[in-house]
């Protein structure tokens, strides 16, 4: 409540690294999500480690989580205006508690383009996520053929093949690959790349 950001930065930074230590402190706070979160979605100057505990209090408790999710769209519309990548993560927890992907929509292409070698694995892999958790639904597959970003799959299976990513990130990637392969266009694009033969190979082997 302190009007002074840096105290509010020092705050939030203890809570973080408190809840790393301990993960029931959680609970001490975890019905402030809310206020926390239209805090960094404020149009005033951002407060460092707002998002970072946010993210934390959302991996840690279904009550963050759903209250993030019950307000989506200003996500969503948030993460479209500042392509910020560590919001990523905290997406990926709040989606799991959706039921309409309609707001997802907008988001699309900016998550997409985190499915690369070249991200970090843990943003690489939240945005994975994020996309199983679309393609999950009926609407899901159909709207990801038509989005404008067509290397995607391509992208996937690079994902798929790299050392650099953790085994975790590689299996995601083998699900959404899956998921999207019920879509006939989509599947003709994964043979053209091989995804299902190195998804094959690599799982025989023990990499995923």
């Amino acid at each position: 409540h302190e009007k002074d950001q840096d105290t509010k930065s020092n705050a939030l930074a203890t809570l973080s690294n408190a809840i790393l230590r301990d993960r029931t402190i959680v609970k001490h706070i975890e019905n402030e999500t809310s206020r926390l979160f239209d805090m960094m979605i404020c149009d005033g100057e951002e407060i460092r480690y707002l998002d970072v505990l946010l993210t934390k209090c959302a991996s840690y408790s279904e009550i963050s989580a759903k209250q993030i999710a019950s307000k989506l769209d200003a996500l969503v519309e948030y993460i479209i205006r500042k392509r910020k990548k560590s919001i990523i993560s905290l997406l990926a927890h709040a989606v799991q508690h959706v039921k309409d992907i309609s707001s997802l929509h907008r988001a699309l292409d900016f998550v997409s383009s985190l499915v690369s070698t070249k991200e970090k694995s843990t943003t690489c892999g939240n945005a994975i996520q994020i996309l199983i958790h679309y393609a999950t639904h009926k609407d899901g597959c159909a709207f990801l053929e038509k989005q404008q970003d067509k290397n995607m799959i391509p992208r996937l299976v690079d994902v798929l093949k790299s050392s650099k990513h953790h085994r975790s990130t590689r299996k995601n990637a083998a699900v959404l690959l899956a998921k999207l392969a019920r879509s006939p266009s989509l599947m003709k694009k994964i043979r053209e790349v091989r995804g299902m033969e190195i998804i094959m190979t690599l799982s025989r082997d023990g990499f995923i």
